[in-house]
């Protein structure tokens, strides 16, 4: 494994050092990363740092198993309720400038009121010895790229898991939160092929807490162009960031290249991505023409809703209720057919009962005698 010189332009290991070939150690804490993967020929290291302490409030933390820009995320159990939990436990300083506590405690809140199968519930949202953390639903199973395998998944496949993600995102969207972080490390699918996303409602990141992570292609990838440009997380990024996730999983491959922002910027802005049915036969026209839409490198060409996109997705396109929110009405032909032949019954029962007992008996032609006047 080449060391960090050997790293692309812009993924520095900023406040870590090379221990050997294989191991980095964070100067703060002395987290060890234990885990490299490669992709496009480079060697990336994932920083794993540790909290230090076991026990935060009443929940006890085990596993430490990724960390990103906005803290640590451990699995966890909570003790008194004696159930599993997934605990993020923010860097410091996280959520205390520039009035990020009160927006992750406000989407916190909002968060908490969500019942939905594709949203993680929250839990709590407190601090600790001055450390910040929230802790939500933990959710058995595994990320998108470990579920899928790079493989190219079928249009059906593709249809069902972006809809469900889109739903989610619709959901947490209603409640006034959007995600900005989304990535296939935030999306878990479960052993029967429920979707979950965690970690909507996080605080912007900024650069000194980007400073101790390594930033890899695969997290810059899912950013919207605006995003990486600085811009705040909208829903269009979101939608963005979801279109990343269908064509990686309907193609096996990134839309875009680069191993820094300014070259992804520079892919986004000058190429445009394969077609997806070029890379996946087995995907429909309708499906490929939704996923290259949420590329769009305008966000006002990308769908406006992620209920629009969902609806899109199951080829529910063109009707008013789709953006309002409302659902979609089902296609009520049965109940039309029924109608219709009750109707030609009636119909068909009034003309006999017209001809034969309206007019009452025959009318009997009136005599000469009686016709006359005396």
């Amino acid at each position: 494994m080449p060391d960090a010189s050997d790293q692309p332009p812009g993924f520095r290991h900023t406040r870590t050092r090379a221990v050997d070939a294989s191991r980095s150690t964070c100067e703060d804490c002395g987290g060890v990363s234990r885990r490299g993967f490669r992709l496009s020929g480079q060697w990336y290291r994932e920083l794993w740092c540790v909290v230090n302490t076991e026990m935060l409030g009443h929940y006890r933390l085990t596993d430490a198993f990724r960390e990103d820009a906005a803290g640590r995320w451990h699995r966890g159990r909570d003790e008194r309720l004696e159930r599993d939990v997934l605990v993020l436990v923010f860097h410091a300083g996280a959520v205390t400038s520039g009035g990020g506590r009160d927006r992750v405690l406000a989407s916190a809140r909002a968060l908490a009121k969500i019942e939905h199968p594709n949203v993680a519930r929250v839990h709590a949202f407190d601090t600790v010895d001055g450390v910040d953390f929230m802790v939500s639903e933990w959710v058995a199973g595994e990320s998108p790229r470990e579920r899928f395998g790079g493989t190219k998944l079928r249009d059906a496949d593709i249809v069902e898991f972006g809809a469900q993600v889109a739903d989610a995102l619709s959901t947490a969207h209603g409640a006034g939160v959007v995600h900005g972080r989304l990535d296939a490390d935030h999306v878990r699918v479960t052993a029967n092929g429920d979707v979950k996303v965690v970690g909507f409602g996080l605080p912007e990141p900024s650069a000194a807490e980007e400073s101790c992570v390594n930033v890899t292609p695969l997290s810059l990838s899912c950013r919207s162009p605006e995003r990486l440009r600085g811009g705040a997380a909208t829903i269009q990024s979101d939608i963005y960031s979801l279109g990343v996730l269908l064509y990686e999983s309907a193609t096996g491959i990134l839309p875009f290249g680069g191993h820094s922002v300014e070259a992804l910027l520079t892919s986004i802005s000058g190429d445009r991505p394969r077609g997806v049915r070029k890379l996946n036969g087995h995907i429909s026209t309708n499906t490929e023409r939704v996923i290259l839409k949420c590329l769009e490198p305008e966000p006002h060409r990308r769908f406006g809703l992620a209920n629009e996109l969902a609806a899109a997705l199951r080829g529910q396109v063109g009707s008013e209720a789709v953006g309002s929110g409302i659902p979609l009405p089902r296609r009520r032909t049965g109940s039309l057919v029924m109608l219709a032949i009750v109707a030609v019954v009636l119909g068909w029962g009034g003309l006999v009962w017209y001809r034969t007992g309206f007019r009452g008996p025959p009318v009997q032609p009136a005599s000469a005698e009686s016709a006359i006047d005396d």
